[in-house]
């Protein structure tokens, strides 16, 4: 019934006008906090694979390590992000255990999801935990100064600078003072130590802090859930929920020999532009689309027989879908998001061993030799023709998928391991 509340109003939410909900957009993240805070926080979870706290204080002595992460987004959404990889490696490496708050996730008490990681809306719990090392995370709007001070005579606390702040990701103006004044806070030695994911980010930080007090440890990706795409063929029926949609996608890819990929967020800081434009230039090409809609963006994407939006799929399907693109593509917009950000997916098309195309400003992208870019869409179409050209190349897919071996969340984990507090 509270989730129900919740959804009822982010549902009514995105079928106002886009004007009306520009206005209301600083508003709107004040108030989902409240609503996720008050309703979501549930008393009506299912009671099995829970534990209270008492048996949980008995489990923790039995590990080295323990991570706490504070609260973020939650485990179960529809596009798993940094925290729940991050999460997750950490559980499976080494002797320490994962705490992840929650203020959703229909849990009352402490439910463990992964190897050693547990999550649990019992924060008052967790924040009495002594000798954890906390992790915060720069686009979350649950930050806050005083509760970081309290924390860190309890450990050690991290500050993950994970993206550019901007209203395009976190919200109204309103926010992104909060965010940014939540980052001066760090820079200016409020924790201990500041993981940043990109290099920009990383220098932007060491313009404050010594070398020792920060760490870059971009995002990663999890080969063993891309290790069989190569199993996977056209023709196969699709493990999507909507068996109507499912005959949809595999007429539709029935229809293109070539196929252009996308999975992520449908978010205001991709080019919808260049995207109708390519689109556009090339109809014998399918462009495939996968992720949940952020900010009523789907209405800015192409309305052509050769593109198809796909729309949230689950995180245990998605290697089985993106293993009919031919090519990768991320194209975000120009500006200071595509400079700083570090593409999750540019890992997990490497582990595809697909070749990716990206827009040229997407510094964490084009600093590998590998990836082709472009700054338009004429430069875009030559990047994808060249990307076509290496579709039968065994090794350059070999390289590729090197490169996601180097870059997997198992060893940004024991990066994070280790970080030195001294």
């Amino acid at each position: 019934m509270k989730k129900n509340i919740y959804l009822f109003f982010k549902t009514i939410y995105w079928v106002m006008p886009s004007s009306l909900r520009n206005l209301l957009n600083g508003f709107r993240y004040s108030f989902v906090r409240h609503l996720r805070a008050k309703l979501l926080t549930s008393s009506e979870s299912n009671s099995s694979n829970l534990i209270d706290g008492e048996e949980f204080k008995k489990l923790l002595g039995q590990f080295a390590e323990i991570y706490i992460f504070e609260p973020s987004v939650n485990w179960e959404i529809d596009l798993y992000q940094r925290p729940q990889h991050l999460a997750t490696a950490l559980g499976y490496n080494g002797n320490g255990i994962v705490i992840y708050k929650t203020q959703g996730d229909n849990v009352n008490g402490f439910k463990q999801v992964e190897k050693n990681v547990w999550i649990t809306n019992q924060l008052k719990f967790v924040d009495s935990i002594r000798s954890a090392k906390r992790i915060y995370f720069s686009t979350s709007i649950f930050n806050n100064k005083c509760h970081m001070i309290s924390m860190r005579s309890h450990g050690k606390v991290i500050y993950e600078y994970i993206d550019h702040i901007s209203e395009e990701i976190s919200g109204g103006k309103k926010e992104i003072k909060y965010l940014k004044d939540i980052r001066d806070f760090a820079f200016n030695g409020g924790v201990d130590h500041i993981v940043a994911t990109s290099d920009a980010l990383f220098l932007e930080a060491s313009d404050y802090l010594s070398s020792d007090k920060v760490t870059l440890i971009p995002n990663g990706v999890n080969i063993e859930h891309y290790s069989n795409v190569e199993h996977f063929h056209k023709g196969k029926d699709i493990l999507l929920d909507d068996i109507r949609q499912n005959q949809e996608i595999k007429k539709f890819l029935g229809r293109y020999n070539r196929i252009v990929g996308y999975f992520g967020a449908i978010a205001p800081w991709l080019w919808y532009d260049l995207i109708q434009q390519v689109v556009d230039s090339n109809p014998d090409t399918g462009f495939l689309m996968i992720g949940p809609d952020y900010g009523g963006c789907q209405y800015f994407l192409p309305e052509k027989d050769n593109f198809y939006w796909v729309g949230p799929v689950p995180y245990e399907n998605l290697p089985e879908l993106a293993s009919y693109f031919d090519v990768c593509w991320i194209p975000f917009s120009l500006g200071d998001i595509a400079k700083t950000t570090s593409p999750l997916k540019l890992f997990e098309y490497f582990a595809l061993g697909k070749p990716v195309v990206v827009t040229s400003e997407m510094q964490e992208c084009v600093k590998y030799k590998e990836v082709y870019h472009g700054k338009d869409v004429s430069e875009i179409n030559i990047a994808l023709s060249s990307a076509f050209e290496r579709l039968t190349d065994k090794d350059y897919s070999r390289s590729l998928k090197a490169l996601a071996e180097e870059n997997s969340w198992n060893n940004r984990a024991i990066d994070y391991q280790m970080i030195n507090f001294s």
